[in-house]
C-alpha cells in the first residue's frame, strides 16, 4: 500500500499532460485507471470467511471475493470446469487458479451464488444441507445451470420445488426452461380454492396472472366438484401460455 501511495505522488504531476484534450474529470479517472487500475482493484479483493482453505488447489476471484477451494469436485461435475482445468497458458505464463495473484476469474457471476453452491460440497453438517429457503436453492440451480453442473442442477430444482410457493415455482420454471414443472405448477394454483394473492400478482407478472385467471374461472367448481375443460377451451388456454412463453 505504501508503494502504491508513493507511486502516485509523481504520478499526479503528470495528470494535467495525461489529460490534455479531455474533460477534466475524465481524463483524471482515465489515466488513473490506465496506470493503478489493477493494482487498486486488489486492494478491494478480500478472501472468502469460510471458502478459502489453506489445502485448496485452485483460486477463483468473483465479485472482489476470493474463493479457494478443492478442484475435484468441480472438474468431475462439470464439463466446463473439467475443459477449464485442461487449458494450459503460454510457456512462461502462470497458469490462472495457482494462486491468489492470479486467479481464474469467473464473469457475470454473484460471490453469493457459488458461496451457496460451495455449500453442496462443504455442508458444515454431513447429515443436512446448509440451504433451506427458496432463494437459497435458486442460487445454486443459477450457478448450476450457468457452468452445467447437471446433477447440482437437478438437486436444486428439488429442493427449491419442496418449498417454494406455487408462484415461485412457476417463475423458476419459466427462467430455467422446466417445462413439466410449469404445467404442474400452472394447473395446481388453478385448481386451488384460493385466489391469486397481491404478492403472486407481483412475482407472476401481468399477463400470466390475466392467463391464470381465465383458466381459474373455466375451471370454476360447480355443485358436483371441478368442471373439465371443453377441448376448445384447452386449446385456447394452450395458445395463450405458449404465447407468454414466446
Amino acid at each position: 500500500m505504501a508503494g502504491l501511495l508513493v507511486a502516485i505522488r509523481p504520478y499526479v504531476l503528470l495528470l494535467p499532460r495525461l489529460c490534455s484534450g479531455r474533460p477534466w474529470s475524465t481524463g483524471i479517472k482515465a489515466a488513473f485507471s490506465a496506470k493503478f487500475g489493477k493494482s487498486l482493484s486488489k486492494l478491494y479483493q478480500r478472501r472468502h470467511d469460510r471458502f478459502y482453505f489453506d489445502d485448496g488447489t485452485v483460486v477463483f476471484l468473483v465479485d472482489n471475493v476470493l474463493f479457494k477451494v478443492h478442484r475435484y469436485f468441480l472438474e468431475h461435475k462439470s464439463e466446463v470446469f473439467q475443459t477449464m482445468f485442461m487449458l494450459r497458458p503460454p510457456e512462461g505464463q502462470e497458469v490462472e487458479g495457482e494462486s491468489a495473484g492470479h486467479p481464474i476469474i469467473l464473469e457475470d457471476t454473484r460471490a453469493i451464488d457459488f458461496e451457496r453452491f460451495l455449500t453442496v460440497f462443504y455442508p458444515r453438517d454431513v447429515r443436512y444441507h446448509d440451504l433451506s429457503t427458496f432463494d437459497e436453492w435458486v442460487s445454486v440451480v443459477e450457478f448450476a445451470s450457468k457452468w452445467l453442473f447437471t446433477d447440482i442442477r437437478g438437486l436444486a430444482i428439488t429442493r427449491a420445488t419442496a418449498v417454494g410457493t406455487l408462484a415461485e415455482q412457476i417463475v423458476m420454471a419459466r427462467r430455467y426452461d422446466l417445462p413439466e414443472l410449469l404445467r404442474e405448477a400452472r394447473r395446481s394454483i388453478c385448481e386451488r380454492p384460493q385466489p391469486l394473492t397481491l404478492e403472486e400478482g407481483r412475482q407472476l407478472g401481468v399477463d400470466e396472472v390475466i392467463i391464470l385467471s381465465e383458466s381459474r374461472h373455466l375451471k370454476r367448481t360447480t355443485g358436483f366438484g371441478v368442471r373439465k375443460y371443453t377441448p376448445e377451451e384447452v386449446d385456447r388456454l394452450n395458445e395463450a401460455f405458449r404465447a407468454l412463453e414466446g
